[in-house]
């Protein structure tokens, strides 16, 4: 009884304690994820600007920033022109209550996150986020912003 109780502790151990590397998947500090992860939040390293990507939408946050958003809309009872976002549908500044600023993992000048049909590098002049099948996304830093 003793030994089939170690047996399945060690099968539970090989196929749910294996590492991120040991199943094929990059491991949080690359910067890097594949297009089937659920959601990545990441910092750049300036520490100015924030992420969250979904399977949804991409939204990024800024803390510093030199232009001015465009008028905030009359249906906006939040926060207004500190982030933009990307849907399927297009991109816009968003109106939030709340920040996606903050997270731990730091996504290096260069790298890219994927999850879903949505893609966001980062660059020494801030970050672009994509969704690729439509096209529409957006880039963001600290002297201008676009959507397109």
């Amino acid at each position: 009884m003793r030994r089939a109780l170690v047996i399945i502790g060690l099968v539970l151990c090989v196929s749910g304690c294996s590492s991120p590397a040991d199943r094929g998947e990059p491991a949080a500090t690359t910067g890097l994820g594949g297009p089937n992860n659920a959601s990545r939040q990441f910092t750049l390293p300036s520490k100015n600007i924030g992420c969250l990507v979904t399977a949804e939408s991409a939204r990024c946050d800024i803390t510093e920033k030199t232009w001015e958003p465009p008028a905030k809309p009359a249906d906006c009872e939040q926060a207004w022109g500190n982030a933009v976002t990307v849907t399927a549908e297009g991109a816009t500044v968003t109106c939030a209550g709340d920040t996606v600023l903050g997270a731990t993992e730091i996504l290096g000048y260069g790298k890219a996150v994927q999850v879903g049909e949505f893609v966001c590098t980062s660059a020494t002049a801030g970050i672009r986020c994509t969704h690729v099948p439509s096209g529409h996304g957006f880039t963001l830093a600290r002297a201008t912003y676009k959507t397109f």
